[in-house]
């Protein structure tokens, strides 16, 4: 308020006294909401030509000069969350390039924009000095677009420097098409995005069936403008599986779905027992919520009214809740003793505390001593039934009848000796890791390994939280599981050059890229390579590539079966059709062609057929 008031005086003042005009040059507002009105102030006082104008006298120049000043200006305009993009100063830079060039060739200096992509292009198309980019710089393109940047970018895009910080620019792109349409009509960037989403797509179209479906929808959301850049002209099958853009990137889409399938999916697999179980506890409804829980070599599947325990021989127990209606809290647990199951749960009627009855005992709930996480009673680590009675936890010794629940510690055996892993939170003295334990006296001992886990190659690293040693889920060998003197081991290492190899006791080694964790060596029929399973429960085939992904909420190809059981149980899932499977591993391109083309031909079948009903219209076509 205060210049608008007296700006008619400054204006005159500064028209008399160059010192004047270098002293509101001296001058920056403190609010960067300021700075183009500021500019305009700069503008009527004559100050400006004190930036450009070679003929000025020293005194109208700011002390710290053109370069100093364009710098605080940048300061004040880039403060905040998000960089402001100001084409009142372009015109501004442009008049102050000689003196600027000057300057910066005196000090050897460099401008930086800042977070403004139109600036940065004006600069280097000035052939201004300007700093490169550090490591994981980047260009933020779709703020860009929101700013509504105007200029054409061929300066940014031709100087090497910034090229791998448009690539990243680029790749958070890949869902904003208004951002992608913009950008495919920006001449500096349109070859740039060109070679990008040629990669983009061969990416996502070469990394496996599982994700084929979201692949292809990603795709259905590219705007029209981004994927001309990467069909072109090319004359390839537009009705072949694929079509023109499969044709023009060079990608079979047959090939790769065949690729899949000789890789493997889990729908070759099931364990009959565990689907019955999971039919009777959710009624063949997929929004029910369960309670998954272990009581190794069984499973327990619990839902709302009703659990199962079941195992390799199948279902062993079921049992309709008891629990008081309004006193549970969080989920219930489970254990499974000596053939009887203990139901406990965080009762709010005991102020939270546990309570739980013994399933012989259905109508007679008590309190319950132990320990409780959060909303759920137990940890569900892996417990282990032992040869005198009873179920250890690695944490003490549960039997049936007890009123008190042990602390739960992973817990491992060979068969004869017992191990717990002390981790952070368990106040455990020394260093974390495999420890003997004595299950009868709940006492622990040395740091130490079973023989499985302890001979290594030289140069390897044991993930020891990873790996394993239990008794079989039974004796027949599955394509998970391959017992060994009664026994299933896992062991996880990470190799001299960063790979990951596991391993289990008949021999059966996987190798994936550092960074992924597997979980088990899967043999399919037709095919006695080992497929490594990796702990989020996807499926890689022999080259590597994911062939099958699994989750809670079901399978990839399948999304209305039954879900798998937990990584722990995978041991008994047994082929469903081997010579289905045999035949998927030899499946050709030619086969899958022939499939696809079906199912193209139907899918236009019924659009045509829903086209032609009353009301159909556009939309219907």
């Amino acid at each position: 308020g205060w210049w608008r008031a007296h700006l008619p005086a400054v204006t005159a003042l500064a028209g008399r006294d160059p010192a004047v005009r270098g002293s509101l040059l001296d001058l920056m507002p403190t609010d960067r909401d300021d700075l183009v009105t500021w500019l305009a102030l700069l503008t009527d006082t004559g100050a400006l030509a004190g930036l450009s104008d070679p003929g000025m006298p020293d005194a109208a120049r700011p002390r710290d000069g053109a370069v100093g000043w364009l710098r605080r200006f940048l300061r004040r305009a880039t403060s905040g969350y998000r960089p402001r993009r100001l084409p009142a100063l372009y015109p501004l830079v442009e008049r102050m390039a000689g003196r600027l060039r000057a300057e910066l060739a005196d000090s050897g200096g460099t401008l930086a924009a800042d977070g403004d992509l139109d600036l940065l292009d004006l600069l280097l198309a000035l052939d201004l000095p300007v700093a490169a980019p550090q490591e994981r710089d980047t260009l933020d393109l779709a703020q860009w677009v929101r700013a509504g940047g105007e200029r054409d970018l061929l300066a940014v895009a031709g100087d090497d420097r910034f090229t791998e910080a448009l690539r990243r620019g680029l790749a958070r792109l890949d869902n904003e098409p208004q951002t992608l349409r913009r950008v495919a009509d920006t001449p500096g960037l349109r070859p740039k995005l060109a070679d990008w989403l040629r990669g983009r797509v061969r990416d996502r179209f070469t990394a496996g069936l599982p994700y084929l479906r979201e692949s292809v929808g990603w795709l259905g959301g590219l705007p029209v403008e981004a994927l001309r850049l990467v069909t072109g002209d090319a004359d390839g099958p537009a009705d072949g599986p694929g079509g023109d853009l499969g044709w023009a990137l060079g990608i079979d889409l047959a090939e790769q779905v065949a690729g899949s399938l000789r890789g493997g999916i889990f729908d070759e697999l099931g364990w009959p027992e565990w689907e019955t179980a999971w039919q009777e506890v959710t009624g063949g409804d997929h929004r029910v919520e369960l309670t998954w829980q272990e009581a190794w070599p069984y499973a327990i599947l619990g839902g709302p009214t009703t659990v199962r325990v079941l195992g390799a021989e199948g279902i062993v127990l079921r049992h309709d809740l008891r629990i008081p209606a309004g006193d549970r809290w969080g989920e219930p647990g489970y254990h499974y003793v000596d053939g009887r199951l203990l139901v406990f749960w965080r009762s709010q009627e005991l102020d939270y505390r546990l309570r739980g009855y013994w399933h012989s005992a259905p109508d007679e709930p008590q309190p319950l001593q132990g320990r409780t996480r959060g909303s759920q009673p137990r940890r569900n680590s892996i417990t282990l039934p032992l040869a005198g009675g009873g179920r250890t936890t690695g944490g003490g010794v549960l039997h049936a009848g007890d009123t008190a629940v042990p602390v739960e510690l992973p817990v491992i055996t060979d068969g004869t000796a017992h191990w717990v892993y002390r981790q952070g939170d368990d106040d455990a003295d020394g260093d974390l890791g495999w420890r003997e334990y004595d299950p009868a006296g709940d006492t622990h001992g040395r740091r130490s390994l079973p023989r499985f886990l302890a001979d290594l190659p030289a140069g390897e690293r044991l993930a020891e939280r990873t790996s394993w040693l239990r008794p079989a889920l039974s004796q027949r060998a599955t394509p998970a599981a391959v017992p060994v003197d009664g026994l299933l081991g896992w062991r996880v290492v990470t190799r001299p050059d960063g790979s990951v190899r596991g391993a289990d006791l008949a021999g059966r080694t996987v190798t994936v890229p550092a960074g992924r964790e597997p979980i088990a060596a899967l043999v399919l029929p037709g095919d006695d390579r080992p497929r490594a399973v990796l702990s989020n429960l996807v499926l890689l085939g022999p080259d590597g590539v994911a062939s099958a992904v699994a989750g809670e909420s079901g399978r990839d190809h399948t999304p209305a079966a039954v879900p798998l059981p937990g990584p722990d149980f995978l041991g008994n899932l047994l082929p469903r059709d081997p010579a289905g499977s045999a035949a998927l591993r030899r499946i050709d391109r030619g086969t899958v062609a022939g499939l696809l083309a079906v199912a193209v031909d139907e899918r236009r079948a019924r659009l045509a057929e829903a086209a032609t009903r009353p009301g159909a219209g556009r939309a219907g076509t």
